[in-house]
């Protein structure tokens, strides 16, 4: 069994707003991770801005679903812009070259 930690944080995007505090809100999830609970930095990946990419983040979700087994367990902590559709009830992350959907 191990615990894996998949962080997604945006401060600057291709085609929206500038946030501040995305990225460091990852890092202090993984400090916090890394210092109170079984978490190892070899078991953590991080993407950040420019390499937040639509295609990097699916990448990632295809390689879990590939290594991972039904002991392990997945934190995925993103932090960014994102948009819900109220007519559908769907969510979505804006990856770095996203534009509105």
């Amino acid at each position: 069994m191990s615990n894996q930690l998949f962080l997604i944080g945006l401060d600057n995007y291709k085609h929206q707003k500038k946030l501040n505090s995305s990225v460091r809100d990852c890092n202090d999830f993984k400090n916090l991770l890394l210092e109170k609970y079984d978490f190892q930095e070899n078991n953590i990946y991080e993407l950040y801005n420019e390499e937040a990419t639509n295609k990097k983040i699916q990448d990632a979700f295809k390689g879990y679903s590939r290594t991972l087994s039904n002991d392990d367990n997945l934190i995925i902590f993103y932090s960014g812009h994102g948009e819900f559709e109220d007519g559908i009830e769907r969510g979505y992350w804006i990856p770095y070259n996203g534009e509105d959907y």
